[in-house]
């Protein structure tokens, strides 16, 4: 009797009909984010001008401007995985995003630790 087991090739013919499914149920989101990740890295031009490096608000200047234009990247590796079917894998992704969100509001809070 033969068994069909899991392997790489049955791992990449789910990923193509996970996609297929993707497109089709999310297709919205699919054309749309791009518009989004766009102006995600817009935003990264308007930071402002910085005070020096070596002072708190530099400092907290030069870590957030660096998370802002990591964020555009993130977001699409986590569709990428979501359109593929890599949900779980795209939650670790979503939960880091998240946590770079509260890191910036705490260092923005105290920027002199």
């Amino acid at each position: 009797m033969a068994r069909n087991l899991m392997s790489f090739k049955y791992l990449l013919v789910s990923e193509k009909a996970t996609l297929k499914q993707s497109s089709h149920h999310v297709g919205g989101w699919i054309s749309t984010y791009p518009t989004f990740i766009d102006c995600l890295f817009e935003t990264s031009y308007f930071t402002g001008i910085s005070d020096a490096p070596d002072t708190p608000n530099g400092s907290f200047h030069a870590f957030a401007h660096h998370d802002y234009l990591r964020i555009p990247y993130t977001i699409r590796a986590i569709s990428l995985l979501i359109e593929s079917g890599y949900y779980l894998e795209a939650t670790v992704l979503l939960r880091n995003l998240y946590e770079v969100f509260v890191q910036l509001r705490y260092f923005h809070a105290h920027k002199k630790l």
